[in-house]
């Protein structure tokens, strides 16, 4: 058993879910974060439960060849990107690990299959189209890893470079304790920013409006957030100059990006994840496709030119009217948008006798609804695409829908380089179906 706060050298045997390392002590297993797989390590433990330990790396005594130099002067403190440490190589191995540790552990099947993941190639670094920086004591930055702590940065390597110059901005207003974040989006060739304030009218938006046209914003929103809680954007805002969205894109497709959209981080990955799902329903131009949990339409606006009908599903207002000019947008006239619970609507749809013919879920990271999953079983479309940002959830649900349900190979996507995050897309045929 090991003591807390005493050192102790051990070495790497493994990554946990998180990309921390983990080595084993007399058969007690110790979770390094920054410790490579097969390093030779000297660690603080800080942490000793009944069944495993916490270490605080403190030394790297035999480095894996893995191991690549680190530019970020916040790298330990900030804690977004958790694998910037690894060679990218081993972070999609790592990845491909961690989905099929998730897939053993929860979803009861015996015989499943991960592909290697999707990774990118130039796109590994300042790939993000959406940042959100904290302002506080007149610094921006990003909170640290579980805290409130606020981490000052003037760039960094995953978000767009132009951030620098509006970091500078921000730092610069005379009227700091007005501003809660700044928010900057980036679209095909526009850019946004928006002012989360904690006041209703700003004492200098003149300053505002003049530095960021200077720094060749497009657009200045707004957002008033008067409440004191974790949820970023209020519900208003307030349009400081241009026209208060910018036009994102996802192959080519076109899409009206607003402050309150949501709108896939990684564009280019993201194209290829739809391209991979489109590929994988073998459309033949007949089939009725419900576009479940889906936000402002991209999924199905993409499907639409290989179905006869799409039907989107939200429970947001404002992400469905989104959807419905996205439609306009790009000429697309066989897809319909409706809000409510993917869960009801479907089922009431499914009670007037309209069962379409294959169904996406797109689900939130707490994966799909209980309600949901038991109508799909009880109504069983024959085709299901499933995309998933949190591979434990997506385990979770298989192992529910694998009851009616051939599963197929998971494809995992890399749309977060130098994180632990990963994508994942698996298509489900009907077990009446041919296999996979």
């Amino acid at each position: 058993m090991l003591t807390k706060n005493e050192i102790y050298e051990v070495k790497i045997e493994n990554y946990g879910c998180n990309g921390e390392g983990i080595g084993r002590i007399d058969g007690f297993p110790v979770f390094i974060e920054g410790a490579l797989r097969g390093e030779q390590v000297k660690f603080l433990a800080v942490k000793v439960l009944k069944s495993f330990a916490y270490g605080k790396l403190l030394e790297v005594l035999t480095p894996s060849p893995k191991r690549v130099a680190v530019s970020c002067p916040v790298f330990k403190r900030c804690g977004g990107c958790q694998l910037l440490h690894m060679d990218y190589h081993e972070q999609l191995a790592l990845k491909k690990e961690i989905v099929e540790d998730c897939m053993r552990k929860f979803s009861g099947l015996s015989d499943f299959s991960v592909a290697e993941v999707s990774g990118v190639k130039e796109e590994a670094f300042h790939y993000r189209n959406k940042a959100q920086y904290p302002v506080k004591d007149g610094k921006c930055g990003f909170y640290a890893e579980r805290s409130h702590d606020l981490i000052p940065v003037r760039s960094c390597l995953m978000q767009n470079e132009k951030d620098e110059e509006l970091i500078k901005i921000m730092e610069e207003y005379p009227y700091q304790n007005e501003i809660k974040h700044l928010y900057t989006r980036y679209g095909e060739n526009e850019q946004m920013a928006v002012v989360v304030t904690k006041v209703k009218k700003l004492k200098d938006e003149k300053f505002l409006i003049e530095k960021f046209k200077q720094a060749g914003v497009d657009t200045l929103v707004q957002n008033i957030n008067l409440k004191d809680t974790n949820v970023i954007l209020g519900q208003e805002n307030r349009i400081l100059y241009g026209k208060g969205t910018i036009e994102g894109k996802i192959g080519n497709l076109k899409f009206e990006v607003s402050p309150h959209s949501f709108f896939q981080i990684n564009s280019k990955q993201t194209a290829r994840l739809y391209q991979k799902g489109k590929d994988l329903l073998e459309l033949k131009g007949t089939e009725h496709l419900m576009d479940l949990y889906c936000g402002i339409g991209s999924i199905g606006l993409f499907m639409a030119d290989k179905v006869k009908k799409v039907l989107g599903v939200e429970c947001v207002p404002q992400a469905i009217e989104n959807a419905k000019e996205n439609a306009k947008k790009n000429g697309i006239k066989n897809a319909e948008f409706v809000v409510g619970l993917s869960e009801d609507v479907f089922k009431e749809k499914m009670e007037q006798g309209t069962l379409p013919d294959v169904v996406v879920v797109d689900p939130p990271r707490k994966g799909c609804d209980q309600k949901l999953l038991d109508t799909l079983l009880k109504y069983s479309p024959e085709k299901i695409l499933y995309i998933s940002c949190n591979p434990s959830t997506l385990a979770r649900d298989l192992s529910v829908l694998s009851k009616s349900y051939n599963v197929g190979t998971i494809y995992p996507y890399d749309l977060f380089p130098n994180t632990k995050h990963i994508e994942c897309i698996v298509r489900l045929c009907r077990n009446d179906d041919s296999s996979i």
